[in-house]
């Protein structure tokens, strides 16, 4: 049996309370993400069964909300150093979901946007499985770079649905966003040919080929 000298039972306790604080913040940072993420989610049966009574200005609060959520997620995730594998697919998932519903209400509220665009949206799309076919080939999974391009392409995204939403005239805005889009994807892929190890948070076709270059020198 070990005796704490009586000078330092003080110092002891302290240093225990302080790691009984320290523990619950590990906890709140570690479910940051995760809670920001799960937004999203939430989001998702309420668009697809979207009540009548749900005005395009009401989705479009949601979509600013899912938004700023997907920016904070990753941001919160990186700042907290709690970043993981898990996570990433995680948001990738999310992602692809509440877009996929998305992509649903409005074909049921303006079926005319995607007709009217159908060339640029069929490329896109075509890209897209290109790449996710790329990724599942080389790394068995999505990969998330988390590149400039994909965030310029949310951005496009979110003042498409601000003109839609917002009761104003898009004309061909769609198919310019969808056009940046495919430039988007191929910049993705690009990089994904360019690394040799899978690496998250690439943002451009330069760091690619800067992390190419330091696994050539470690190689040699």
């Amino acid at each position: 049996m070990s005796i704490v000298p009586p000078n330092e039972i003080g110092r002891s306790d302290s240093g225990l309370a302080s790691i009984a604080a320290v523990k619950p913040w590990c906890r709140t940072r570690t479910a940051i993400p995760w809670i920001l993420l799960s937004v999203r989610l939430l989001m998702v049966p309420f668009l697809i069964f979207a009540p009548r009574g749900l005005t395009d200005r009401a989705v479009l609060l949601l979509y600013v909300i899912a938004f700023v959520t997907d920016y904070f997620d990753g941001a919160s995730a990186r700042h907290f150093g709690t970043a993981t594998p898990l996570l990433r697919k995680a948001d990738s998932a999310a992602d692809t979901i509440f877009y996929l519903a998305i992509a649903w209400l409005i074909v049921r509220r303006h079926p005319q946007e995607f007709s009217n665009n159908a060339t640029a949206l069929t490329v896109f799309l075509i890209s897209v499985g290109l790449w996710y076919a790329m990724d599942a080939v080389r790394w068995r999974r999505p990969a998330g770079f988390h590149a400039y391009s994909a965030k310029l392409l949310s951005i496009g995204l979110l003042v498409w649905m601000i003109v839609l939403l917002g009761g104003w005239r898009t004309g061909h805005l769609l198919s310019v966003v969808l056009i940046f889009g495919t430039a988007a994807q191929v910049d993705s892929m690009v990089i994904s040919l360019l690394l040799r190890h899978d690496c998250p948070d690439v943002p451009t076709v330069a760091h690619a080929l800067r992390r190419r270059r330091e696994a050539l020198k470690t190689k040699s």
